[in-house]
């Protein structure tokens, strides 16, 4: 084991540059600590903590339920693609033998001062991997020690759409033992400090989404309900196990999407609309390198003194004339530069749910207007201060004055998880079928023209809305209201909706 001591992290780095290019290493991987390096399954399995390994094993369990719910994704669970599932599982948290490296000795810079029980002045390292010389020890050891269940490979792929990977130019080693106690590591050390200049966490952590780390927003969010209905399926089998009576119920009453007492015998829901053709290029899967999507900046100016409707039509006015200059522009991630911005407003915020919406709607098949009247629409309720930590009843005035009387919409995707906004009830009756009070029986009739009631006999989309109709609600109401309210979860496709209707 060869030791480097340099007085800082970004000497390291430019010394980790120097021996990449001499050929003496090529593969980096920074800690903040000189703790022994495992994999982080490895770790839990260490620890002997039964508990802990069954968690590991359900969440993996889980996530492989979920890919079979995804049409784009059921190839992950196919036996040549486990390399594929593991990095995804990996820069996820879910605890894998596989072991971070990296190609980019400013990645390990980075992780190596990248902890919350980063102490400065205390030693970091950045390790330093040959790996055909690694290789090479390998079959050597094989032949000289019991190696018989001790697992060692070079993981050097690239995982389509996974742009966390490819902006931190990961690689790994699967490795089901300590790595060191195979192959001891060269290292550079040097006092812990806070970051480098570069590369920032933006850089780390690609603060645009690509098609899959969008649908994994939705598993991990969706993830956190499953494990809490673990937990309660397990206080109720603990419970009754003690001879306390507890029960779940499903209230799900009419799980075909509507209640039938409620239409005509025999009636055919499924409106033309959602056929399959009209569909197909809303479920294709569109796959992005992060190094060749990146786009330009905007210059915008931004009128804010004016009427919240001036707002989204000038903001609206501007998206489009960018869509028309360049039709390739929907291939890229971009960025917004306004003029003029109000002190009293965050115009980091406003971008960052602007690019929320840009990459989530840019990569189906909306319209370009559409995409720009959802860009003005967020951007008028922005300025005129519609957030998530406001009131329901602050949150729908400030709606209500843009676009007219509303009601909250809840809505689900075909994998159960599931996202809320706002509607108005001009958009909906735009969207709902012409004929739906002919299909209800006459004594109910009245409730067609009644959303609140309505949504109480039938969830499903399809039964319920002209497809074409039902987009531009999304388009111009729903996404931009999701972007304002939420982070991550935020449902964008309506052809892949379930349910919809009220909470």
């Amino acid at each position: 084991m060869k030791t480097y001591n340099v007085t800082d992290i970004e000497e390291a780095v430019e010394l980790a540059y120097k021996l990449r290019e001499e050929g003496k290493y090529n593969w980096f991987r920074g800690q903040t600590k000189q703790w022994p390096i495992y994999s982080s399954l490895g770790r839990v399995q260490l620890s002997g903590n039964q508990e802990e390994i069954a968690k590991v094993l359900r969440r993996i369990e889980l996530f492989q339920n979920w890919l079979n719910k995804i049409p784009e994704l059921t190839y992950l669970n196919q036996p040549e693609y486990v390399n594929d599932f593991c990095a995804i599982i990996q820069h996820y948290g879910i605890a894998t033998h596989y072991i971070d490296f990296t190609t980019d000795p400013s990645v390990a810079g980075f992780f190596a001062a990248d902890s919350i029980s980063l102490t400065v002045g205390e030693p970091s390292s950045i390790y330093c991997l040959n790996t055909d010389d690694l290789v090479s020890h390998w079959d050597i050891v094989k032949t000289i020690r019991n190696t018989q269940g001790i697992d060692l490979e070079l993981i050097n792929i690239d995982v389509k759409n996974l742009w966390r990977l490819q902006a931190q130019r990961g690689v790994f080693i699967y490795c089901n033992s300590t790595l060191e106690n195979i192959y001891p590591l060269d290292r550079i050390i040097f006092p812990a400090t806070k970051y480098p200049s570069f590369p920032t966490r933006e850089q780390i952590y690609p603060i645009n989404k690509s098609p899959l780390e969008q649908l994994l927003d939705q598993y991990f969010t969706l993830e956190n309900y499953d494990y809490t209905n673990d937990l309660l399926e397990k206080w109720i089998s603990d419970s009754n196990s003690k001879g306390i009576n507890a029960v779940s119920v499903d209230l799900d009453s009419f799980p075909e999407g509507y209640s039938k007492r409620f239409f005509i015998n025999s009636v055919n829901l499924t409106l033309d609309s959602w056929n399959t053709i009209n569909l197909k290029a809303w479920i294709e899967y569109s796959e992005e390198n992060f190094h060749q999507v990146n786009g330009p900046v905007f210059q915008i100016n931004l009128k804010t003194n004016v009427s919240p409707a001036e707002i989204q039509s000038s903001f609206s006015y501007a998206m489009k004339q960018i869509l028309r200059r360049d039709s390739t522009i929907r291939k890229k991630v971009i960025d917004w530069d306004f003029i003029e911005f109000p002190a009293s407003f965050s115009q980091e915020i406003l971008k960052s749910k602007l690019r929320l919406v840009w990459n989530g709607m840019r990569r189906l098949p909306y319209d370009d207007s559409e995409l720009a009247n959802s860009l003005g629409t967020l951007t008028a309720l922005f300025i005129s201060g519609f957030k998530g930590e406001l009131s329901y009843d602050m949150q729908m005035k400030l709606f209500a004055d843009h676009f007219g009387e509303c009601m909250r919409i809840e809505f689900g995707h075909q994998d159960g998880s599931g996202a809320r906004g706002l509607a108005s009830f001009e958009s909906l009756r735009k969207a709902l079928r012409k004929d739906m009070s002919d299909l209800i029986l006459p004594e109910h009739k009245e409730i067609a023209n009644e959303f609140s009631e309505l949504f109480g006999i039938i969830y499903n989309p399809k039964f319920m809305f002209d497809f074409s109709e039902f987009t531009k609600l999304f388009a111009r109401e729903l996404i931009p209201v999701q972007a304002l309210l939420w982070d991550k979860l935020i449902l964008y496709n309506p052809a892949q909706l379930a349910t919809f209707g009220k909470p």
